[in-house]
């Protein structure tokens, strides 16, 4: 079906049965959309073979975008309706297929040039929509290597590509902007910090973060970012936007405005009343704005010759006005349109408050006028550029155009009456809801929305009309919705923020990864003072989650539909519930799901059962977290003055790691892990199982939550553990003259005493943690070891300097004692070498500090001289020259290490000297 309306080339389609093309009845110009509903069900339930087919219709769309960068392309008609048909196909029904696609991280190039080259607004909407949900899905490092690989020549086919050796990426700054629209490029900055929050960079050496961020949008749209947004950013990015030192444009003035309509060329033909318009000053306008810079203009001058004049009942002189706009508007780039509407929210905020007038001014051009987007109105109040925290005009504003503007609340309204639902695939009544609602509520793509209900002539004549299949005004709603409702969280409006999820949550019923959404959000923003209220977080997940599609705990399902107490449970049990599902799952031991109302696997958001399983208990134990933090976050929301400088959000980042690493929950978790329950019979696990679920889990929730304080404990088990403080048993160094001495004397017992002498006491602590509890020798060193490497396997750069700080702390405290605790830490970093030698700085501090721990603790070990050792010093001296053999970090490295080299005991510091001479 896909097929029958491929692209043979970029002419348009050719629909073809035995080599002829059939005849066509007259007045069919596009797809059944009951085809089209075909055509997506069909690929969910092929999910295995369905990869030449999206290859094919990739690589048409970026054969179409390739002649798009051109400047020049003239599309046929049928070329057209495909695009469009395909754009809203993989926008409104298969981003779920291109969540865990191989190359979705590369889709932004197939839509490069098309978003800035596109001339038809109808189709721009479309691809505007589709490139936001698009970045909206990216959840991995590889999408900024996508954003610095501008010579992607397409999609490989391949069924395992992730199996393939990759050749190395030679990152490249584009040459131009990936991004003309000022939306989509903010849009793509919050997506990359958010990767950069949850991923971090370190598995991508020699990509330049820095480099990603210019190349987003062209160097005269610098993007300004308020302290409130940037506290919930990664240093990096936070640094990078200081560096760049840029301000806001100060709004136009009233005045100045006034001024334009009163002296500039034609501008006198903007105002309903004037007389005697001629066709000479309607021209002169047309020419004034022709000029790009005088654009951002031509809507504030329309907003204040339009102003005080009645929109109820339009007369000769507004329509007639209405058509000179349009012929106008109609020359600006669409990719412009959201910058536009962004300067005229500005104008309208510039008295700082917003009367009556101005509001129903504002609604009329958005849903009588048709002049701005509705969703570019939303972008423009929740952009990121100004404070939200206290500026109660534009938080005013943004409540009238999400809750209180007449002409949305009627769109919402009919939305909530036709009740889309959240299983798509299952109602067959989607399309008589869709057709419905735009009966009701017509398109209008090119500023004629009042001139087409009072039925006067367009001039020049309208564009093309393309099929519209699944979108409508809350659809691109929605995409814009998810950015703002993080600029609305960092509003820290409480109120504000419940009454939108309460009224707009049904919206996300249309959304394609909506679980994913809701942990990304309280992911990033787990500690901000609104999420912490019981009703704002109830609503959130009400919003977000259908408890239909999920399997979630009881105790979550009774305080999501308030039903249940506002606290997070107490005790264990719940714990050891959590920790049991996660480790069948990871076991590939789960059982069938409780609830037979769940979709069939291939229409779930999450198709894997470990990540899905993950994912839901990440949403149950954040949502918990925030409610544990409630009495903390009441306080912080009355602190003045608020952060505003790098110190402030660093002093915040300490405090709240102080206050996560108290969490009970994490606590009765890591106990768990240290002594996992028993399992039932029947669904019993590999005791090594509950220690991987937990290094998993913990990583991918907020480092401060877990993966730090886990790591952290490491001081507990080194100081404190006996076996720990024990030292091991004497091994003498071999000597040709000791040997001939003592096999001449034929003292056998004296060789027995040393080979008993020689026996390493503790090594239960470095066995095999599964052989340990076979043979009954389970212990808390070694349980703790474990659990570490599992944390540190999935773990990324913060977290090793979570260990490298740790280690460092033992150095200080001075406190180590033996050579067991020597081996035990270098037996924590052993495993992570691989990935600790990329990043050279935290390499150098761990091998530098365990040489300090060495030369602190040899002194205290009573029989370490020239002619003995201790089997833990020999095993860490056989570490060293793995290190140097494996991993060796260069002589400019074992410079730096030199001086703690110097402070070991002669032997040693002989030993270690000639490994790393070697």
């Amino acid at each position: 079906l896909v097929y029958k309306m491929m692209l043979a080339h970029e002419l348009g389609p050719q629909f073809q049965i035995d080599g002829r093309q059939p005849s066509v009845r007259p007045g069919i110009t596009c797809v059944s959309p009951h085809i089209v509903d075909t055509v997506y069900r069909l690929l969910y339930n092929a999910p295995y073979s369905n990869e030449l087919m999206m290859k094919e219709v990739l690589e048409k769309l970026r054969r179409c975008d390739k002649v798009m960068a051109t400047g020049n392309a003239r599309f046929s008609a049928a070329t057209l309706r495909w695009l469009h048909t395909v754009y809203q196909l993989m926008n409104c029904r298969l981003l779920r297929f291109f969540k865990y696609y191989a190359h979705a991280s590369h889709l932004v190039h197939h839509l490069r040039h098309s978003l800035v080259h596109v001339s038809h607004r109808q189709l721009y909407g479309s691809l505007e929509c589709f490139a936001l949900c698009l970045v909206n899905l990216q959840h991995d490092v590889e999408f900024l290597q996508a954003l610095l690989d501008p010579a992607y020549h397409g999609v490989p086919l391949t069924p395992h590509p992730s199996a393939l050796l990759r050749p190395q990426i030679r990152y490249t700054k584009p040459k131009d902007a990936w991004f003309e629209c000022a939306m989509l490029a903010r849009n793509a900055v919050s997506v990359i910090s958010r990767i950069v929050h949850m991923r971090g960079l370190g598995d991508a050496p020699g990509l330049s973060l820095e480099d990603c961020l210019d190349s987003l949008a062209p160097e005269r749209m610098p993007m300004v970012w308020a302290p409130s947004v940037l506290r919930y950013w990664p240093p990096r990015i936070r640094a990078y936007y200081a560096s760049k030192r840029a301000s806001r444009v100060a709004p136009v003035a009233a005045a100045a405005v006034r001024q334009l309509l009163g002296s500039a060329p034609g501008h006198a033909a903007l105002r309903p009343t004037a007389s005697d318009v001629s066709s000479e000053i309607e021209s002169a306008l047309i020419a004034f704005y022709a000029e790009r810079p005088r654009q951002p203009l031509f809507l504030l001058a329309v907003w204040e010759a339009l102003r005080g004049h009645s929109m109820e009942t339009p007369d000769a002189g507004l329509l007639r006005v209405a058509a000179l706009v349009r012929r106008v508007l109609l020359q600006f780039p669409p990719s412009q349109m959201s910058s536009h509407a962004t300067t005229l929210v500005d104008f309208v905020l510039g008295a700082g408050t917003v009367d009556a007038e101005s509001c129903a001014l504002l609604d009329a051009f958005m849903f009588r006028l048709h002049l701005v987007r509705h969703e570019h109105v939303v972008f423009a109040l929740t952009r990121g550029e100004h404070d939200l925290r206290g500026d109660t005009a534009r938080l005013a504003l943004a409540r009238y155009v999400l809750l209180e503007s007449p002409g949305f609340t009627e769109r919402l309204s009919e939305w909530h009456r036709l009740d889309f639902q959240g299983r798509y695939w299952a109602d067959y009544k989607q399309w008589e809801k869709q057709s419905a609602y735009l009966a009701r509520f017509p398109e209008f793509f090119e500023y004629d929305g009042l001139l087409r209900n009072a039925e006067a002539p367009l001039d020049p004549p309208p564009a093309m009309n393309l099929p519209i299949y699944y979108e409508n005004g809350m659809v691109r709603l929605l995409p814009v919705l998810e950015f703002a409702l993080g600029r609305l969280i960092e509003a820290e409006d409480r109120v504000l923020l419940r009454d939108v999820l309460d009224r707009m949550g049904i919206l996300y019923r249309l959304h394609q990864v909506p679980l994913t959404t809701l942990m990304n959000t309280l992911f990033v923003y787990f500690d901000a003072p609104p999420l912490h209220d019981a009703a704002v977080i109830r609503s959130l997940n009400l919003s977000l989650l259908d408890m239909t599609q999920q399997d979630f705990s009881p105790e979550f399902r009774a305080f999501v539909k308030n039903q249940g107490p506002s606290v997070p449970p107490e005790g264990s049990e719940y714990i050891a519930r959590l920790m049991a599902r996660i480790s069948r799952a990871v076991a590939r031991h789960l059982p069938d799901p409780l609830s037979d109302a769940l979709p069939e696997i291939h229409y779930r958001e999450i198709p894997n059962p470990i990540l899905l399983v993950l994912t839901e208990c990440v949403v149950e134990l954040l949502t918990w977290w925030c409610l544990h933090s409630a009495a903390a976050s009441s306080a912080r929301l009355t602190m003045t003055p608020r952060p505003a400088s790098e110190q402030a959000f660093r002093a915040e980042e300490r405090s709240r790691t102080t206050r996560a690493s108290e969490w009970p929950m994490a606590q009765m978790w890591f106990a768990l892990a240290m002594d996992p329950p028993p399992e039932p019979r029947d669904l019993q696990v590999p005791g090594a199982t509950h220690i991987h679920s937990t290094g998993v889990l913990a990583n991918v929730m907020p480092d401060e939550l877990m993966a730090f304080p886990f790591v952290h404990r490491l001081r507990e088990i080194v100081l404190e553990e006996p076996v720990l403080q024990t030292v091991s048993g004497p091994k003498r160094y071999f000597s040709f003259v000791a040997f001939a001495r003592e096999a001449s004397s034929a003292s056998s017992d004296r060789f027995a005493r040393n080979a008993a002498g020689t026996r390493f006491a503790a090594t239960a602590v470095f066995n095999s943690f599964e052989q340990n509890r076979i043979h009954g020798n389970a212990n808390r060193p070694n349980t703790y070891l474990t659990l570490l490497h599992s944390i540190l396997h999935y773990g990324g750069v913060a977290t090793f300097a979570a260990l490298a700080d740790t280690i460092r702390g033992l150095v200080a405290s001075g406190a180590l004692c033996s050579d067991i605790q020597l081996l035990y830490l270098c037996a924590t970093v052993g495993p992570v070498l691989y990935r600790l030698v990329e990043h050279e700085a935290l390499y150098v501090q761990v091998l530098a500090d365990l040489i300090a721990v060495m030369a602190q603790v040899c002194p205290k070990i009573p029989h370490l001289d020239a002619d003995y050792s201790t089997d833990a010093v020999e095993q860490v001296m056989d570490f060293f020259c793995f290190v140097k053999d494996q991993f060796d970090p260069g002589r400019p490295a074992w410079r730096r290490i030199a001086p703690h080299i110097a402070a070991l005991p002669a032997s040693l510091r002989y030993q270690l000297q000639c490994i790393v001479d070697q």
